[in-house]
């Protein structure tokens, strides 16, 4: 039996956070004639309706995408933010057991959806002002096409 070799430009190839898997699965799909790159496709695409589903089901990522479609981009604290959200979220979203009852849950909430949020395309960051206060930066990203929106 003769080892055969093969060869793959990975360099073309956008490698999820499992790099080695990502490796792994190339090499299983080019050894058995399969479309290189497809489980790859696929595990992107899961992973987008995932986030998706999450936004869908989540009162934070849902209100802020509506705040930060009417308003471009934003400034400011938790405490400044959740009361903009809190102003313009409807009785369903703020009644949710998800909806944060502080400023610290707020931004908590926030920290662990940037990925849902980033598919939705809101780019989060956080800063300082003048004074040293804490501030959370929103804004809007324009995305060049679907894969673009997600982190993968």
């Amino acid at each position: 039996m003769q080892n055969a070799t093969i060869k793959i430009d990975l360099s073309k190839h956008e490698l999820p956070r499992l790099a080695d898997f990502a490796e792994f699965t190339l090499f299983l799909e080019a050894g058995n004639g399969w479309e290189i790159g497809g489980t790859i496709e696929a595990l992107k695409e899961n992973y987008s309706t995932a986030l998706e589903s999450i936004a869908d089901e989540g009162p934070v990522p849902a209100a802020l995408k509506k705040f930060i479609d009417f308003q471009g981009s934003w400034t400011g604290t938790a405490t400044e933010l959740l009361e903009e959200l809190e102003g313009r979220a409807d009785d369903r979203m703020k009644k949710s057991k998800d909806w944060p009852s502080s400023p610290a849950k707020l931004s908590n909430t926030i920290a662990r959806n940037i990925d849902v949020l980033q598919n939705l395309g809101i780019n989060v960051a956080r800063g300082r002002d003048a004074a040293g206060n804490r501030n959370i930066i929103i804004e809007t990203e324009a995305l060049q096409n679907e894969n673009d929106k997600i982190p993968f």
